[in-house]
């Protein structure tokens, strides 16, 4: 009998492995961060890492400007957006001293089609990614995956049943992967919906498998800020969502969570002294006690900056990592910190 329940707790144990994904994104070390920084003159975006408190600020020299700079899960490489002349956005993976240079072409888009991704698998093999046509051919848009190897492999995962209005595009963003790679939280448009008469469009975050299926909306719409491109991350571990939302009060940019099942919605109080401030593109710290995120801070009359900053994940513990203007959408990863 004891030699039977051995097999039978094996048989068992074997099961429960099986249902365990093969990579998950764990808790992991605070390394660097990377960020953008937009040129005052002409408007190119700049690649940065550094310190998350801003020491060590290192420029990597790329062959065409690129933004959102995001960190593979285990520090390794870095994915840009580029813009390259006469040519759609695409992503491009490099290494954190500017080597290894590679844009992934996807070669199953179209030319007039732009593709810019915003995270990267748990096992690093592949990218989450949206698809925008600002030509009036929409039928392409929405979230799919490339391999983050080559750029093949395009797999589209949603499409938004709305029309878009204006010049807005496709509506619906991509957000990032849960830890164990089932699920993705992604942002969806609706034209005229939300509590903003005046917006074009507003927005609600949706989480489907990462085969597509299963959507669940988890928040109103109306809250989720359509025009923030870092839109929605997941915490490191798998418990709550983090995004950027509209302030119905004044009209302005506050952070929130929420729960993977809409749950415990609630904004996340940032002590900003009081000036009138917007932050965007949120993200967590690998070890999921921190966020950095983009603060726009009105400092006076047509006075104003826009930084990177870090705080507690209750929003305590302010700190500002960047000086000047025209900081935006850092990541924080596991690359080791420079001494």
């Amino acid at each position: 009998m004891k030699r039977l329940m051995t097999i039978v707790g094996a048989a068992a144990l074997v099961c429960v492995l099986a249902a365990i994904p093969a990579v998950a994104k764990t808790p992991g070390t605070n390394g660097q961060i990377a960020f953008t920084r937009y040129d005052s003159a002409t408007g190119e975006p700049h690649t940065l890492i550094a310190n998350p408190d801003g020491t060590h600020q290192q420029e990597l020299s790329l062959p065409f400007p690129g933004d959102n700079p995001t960190w593979s899960p285990g520090g390794t490489k870095l994915f840009v957006n580029v813009f390259r002349p006469e040519a759609p956005v695409r992503p491009a993976t490099v290494n954190p001293d500017g080597s290894s240079f590679t844009v992934l072409d996807v070669p199953e888009l179209p030319g007039d089609t732009d593709m810019a991704c915003r995270a990267w698998s748990p096992d690093s093999t592949k990218l989450l990614c949206e698809v925008t046509n600002f030509f009036g051919n929409t039928e392409l848009d929405g979230v799919y995956t490339i391999r983050s190897s080559d750029g093949g492999g395009l797999t589209r995962l949603t499409t938004n049943p709305y029309p878009p209005e204006g010049d807005f595009g496709g509506g619906d963003i991509p957000g990032d992967y849960s830890p164990d790679g089932s699920k993705f939280v992604f942002m969806r448009a609706k034209p005229g919906a939300g509590p903003v008469p005046d917006r074009s469009q507003s927005g609600a975050l949706f989480i489907e498998n990462s085969d597509g299926t299963g959507l669940h909306q988890i928040t109103p719409y109306g809250l989720a800020n359509s025009h923030d491109n870092g839109v929605a991350r997941w915490s490191p571990n798998g418990n709550e969502i983090l995004f950027a939302g509209i302030h119905e009060r004044f009209n302005g940019g506050t952070l929130y969570v929420v729960h993977t099942d809409g749950t415990g919605l609630r904004a996340i109080p940032l002590k900003t002294g009081g000036s009138f401030s917007l932050a965007f593109t949120p993200g967590w710290s690998p070890d999921g006690t921190k966020m950095i995120f983009s603060l726009f801070t009105a400092k006076g009359p047509r006075t104003s900056d826009e930084n990177i900053y870090t705080a507690n994940a209750d929003g305590s513990g302010l700190f500002q990592v960047t000086s000047g203007f025209g900081f935006d959408f850092a990541d924080w990863g596991t690359h080791p910190l420079t001494p």
